[in-house]
């Protein structure tokens, strides 16, 4: 299950998978300081991971802040 995770004032959306028997976080979206996350950037999160099911308002509600940064900038490359 996908969950915020912060690094100082920053949030990051992230996912524990197994690799070699052990568990790491996948890195899904740097999020900022957000509040909430906008449809547009939901719909890019899902379409570049459909396999992780993504429960928006549970995420939602361990974000706090606010940033003023485009959209398609928030998500990391591989």
């Amino acid at each position: 299950m996908p969950y915020v995770r912060y690094r100082g004032p920053y949030a990051v959306l992230v996912h524990a998978c197994r690799r070699g028997g052990k568990v790491v976080q996948r890195h899904l979206a740097y999020l900022g300081r957000r509040a909430r996350v906008e449809p547009e950037l939901r719909r890019k999160i899902e379409a570049r991971f459909p396999e992780i099911f993504l429960d928006w308002e549970k995420l939602e509600s361990g974000l706090r802040g606010d940033v003023g940064k485009s959209a398609s900038s928030w998500l990391e490359e591989d």
